[in-house]
Order: C-alpha cells, then structure tokens, then sequence
C-alpha cells in the first residue's frame, strides 16, 4: 500500500513537472506513438519484467525528447532508473558507455568488444565502451567528442548508449526525484545536444 501511495504520489508530482517543462504527459505509454523513441540499445535487451512509467515527451535542445522510468528484474534483482532519449535524422551505430568501474556484464564479450583510444587515456581510463561496429564507433567519437565527454563530471556515473537515431542517457539505479526533474531534463538535453554536434554522426546520415 505504501509503495502503491508513493508510486501515485510520484506521477502526481510529475504531471506538474511536464505541464512546467512543455511537455505531454503519457503515464504509462506514450500519447503519440509516433513520436515514440526506437528502444533498441543494450539497455533494453537485458533482464525481464520491463516497465515503462511516467512517460513525458517533448522538444528539448532542438532534439525529438523522452523522459521516463524503466525498470527490469524482479524483487531485489529489480533494477530501476530515469530515463533521458534523444532523437535526430541520423542513424548511431549500437554502441554503450559506462563507467569504468561499474561491475556489469556488457554484453557479449566476443562481439562486443572494448573500444580504446590511444588519443584521450582520460577517457579509456574513465569509460568502457563497447561496440560490435568499432570502425563505425571510431569514426563517430571524434576527438571533440571524447574531450567533451572527459569533462563530464566523475561524480555523475553517466550512461551513455545509441543505436540507430536513438541517443539514450540515464544514471544506473538512479530515479530522479521530481524537484530535480528539470535540472535532469536540461543537463541530459545539454549532453546530447554536444553528442551530436561534436560527434562524427554525418558519416551515418541515411
């Protein structure tokens, strides 16, 4: 009962915040399926029992916006998180970046292989990040992309995955509380509005 309360509590409180934001509140799916994103990344494809809650969508950074709950497992296997998409006319090759120390399996290990860049120790020092399409991958993290992405703040453990012209960007087991939704919004809008722009995705324009 009280998980239910809070659950209820929580959509209440977020309705409110995408009324703020501009945006369409879906609930549990999205009011306009067109404009649902492509959920084809790694996150996706593991654990069971996924759940969608609390959709909003919208325009943020010039880019098509998601921003929802999602959840997979059961019991205290469950994992659940807040969820940041971005769309654009353009196509990522499948690709997933965590931080270094983050102790999960990611993937198949044969194909999907660790990325590193000899250009920026930094980065490869702070993120794995694995592909099955590293030549498309290397060609689209430029080196403005990767400086980019080592001044991201440590601190944050963002998750980073693509695939096909949907950018994903979440903080593992983090559900983000509503009064900090808009900070959540605008910072993950900021970072895929810099993944776009710096990386190398003109090479992948279908």
């Amino acid at each position: 009962m009280l998980s239910n309360f809070l659950s209820r509590k929580r959509t209440s409180l977020l309705v409110a915040v995408a009324h703020q934001l501009g945006f369409a509140f879906g609930g549990d799916d999205w009011t306009d399926a067109s404009r649902a994103p492509q959920l084809d990344t790694p996150l996706f494809e593991r654990g069971r029992d996924k759940a969608f809650r609390n959709i909003m969508t919208g325009s943020r950074a010039g880019l098509e916006s998601s921003f929802f709950d999602y959840s997979h497992g059961r019991g205290r296997h469950s994992t659940h998180q807040t969820l940041a998409t971005f769309s654009q006319d353009a196509w990522l090759p499948l690709f997933e970046i965590a931080p270094k120390n983050f102790m999960r399996k990611l993937g198949n290990v044969i194909l999907h292989k660790d990325i590193h860049f000899e250009s920026h120790p930094d980065f490869s020092s702070r993120f794995q990040l694995r592909s099955s399409e590293a030549e498309k991958v290397r060609a689209l993290f430029t080196s403005g992309l990767l400086s980019y992405l080592e001044g991201l703040n440590p601190k944050m453990k963002w998750h980073v995955e693509g695939c096909g012209p949907t950018l994903v960007i979440y903080r593992q087991g983090k559900i983000v509380k509503p009064e900090e939704f808009v900070g959540f919004v605008e910072e993950t809008a900021a970072i895929a509005k810099a993944f776009f722009t710096l990386s190398g995705l003109k090479t992948f324009r279908t």
